[in-house]
Parts: structure tokens; sequence; C-alpha cells
């Protein structure tokens, strides 16, 4: 079974995706208007440094500052988030694939059922069947023809 291509045409997959690409907008919106509210909060302490006075200046250059560390802060926080959040939407996804599967094996009397691409795993095994024994096995079969 090809999974990429099962996931990639499956519906509840396919909308799970869009809700990540719906949340990566919002925050790359909200990351582009701290970095222009940090970028400014810079230009004018840097434009006002000559005209204000030293408490002024170290004010602004507080603000501008703070801004700054805003911005990082939110970047960073959805670097560590994105990944959970795709986690988040996705894993109900997979388990009802994998359910499902597992119940079309049982149904059908397979033994096994293998997923391909990136993972490349087992999907589904008959209970009490150690695929370890069975690779073991093919491979004698193998070596002997």
């Amino acid at each position: 079974m090809d999974t990429d291509r099962l996931l990639n045409s499956y519906q509840a997959m396919l909308d799970a995706r869009r809700q990540y690409q719906r949340q990566q907008q919002e925050w790359q919106h909200n990351l582009g208007t701290l970095e222009q509210e940090a970028r400014a909060a810079t230009d004018t302490a840097q434009r006002l440094s000559a005209t204000l006075s030293p408490a002024a200046r170290a004010t602004q250059a507080a603000r501008a500052q703070l801004r700054q560390q805003q911005y990082l802060s939110y970047r960073q926080a959805i670097e560590q988030q994105a990944p959970q959040e795709m986690q988040r939407l996705t894993q109900p996804v997979l388990l009802h694939v994998n359910k499902y599967l597992r119940q079309y094996g049982e149904q059908h009397g397979y033994a096994l059922i293998f997923a391909t691409g990136e993972a490349g795993t087992l999907v589904y095994g008959q209970p009490g069947l150690m695929p370890i024994d069975l690779a073991a096995r093919h491979n004698h079969i193998v070596q002997q023809t």
C-alpha cells in the first residue's frame, strides 16, 4: 500500500493540512506585524536619539529592545508549536486510517499489511504473528532459491 498516496487523497487528511496551513498563515501574519513594530521602534529610537534627553533616549531604546524581544519570543514559540500542531491535527486521522486497515486486514484474512512511503512500517499483523519470524522465514526461502 502506498501510504503517502492514500493520505494525500484522503479528505480528512487534506482538511487537517488545510487547517494547519491556515494556522501557519495566521502565525506568519502575526510575526510580520511584530517584526514591523520592532523595526519601527528601532527606527524611531535611532531617528530621535540626537534630540532626546538621555532618559528619553533610554526609554526609546528599551521600547525598541522590548519589541525586538517580543518578535524573537513569538518566532521561537511558533517554531516549537508548529510540529506539535501538525501532529495534533493529523494524529486522529492516522489513528482512524490505522483502525480501518486493521479491520480490513482482519475481515479479509490478511496476515500482514505494510505501508510504504517515508515510514515504511507494518500497519497490520495477525495477532500472535511475529513479523521478525516472517522476515527470517522469508530470508531462508530467498536464500534457498
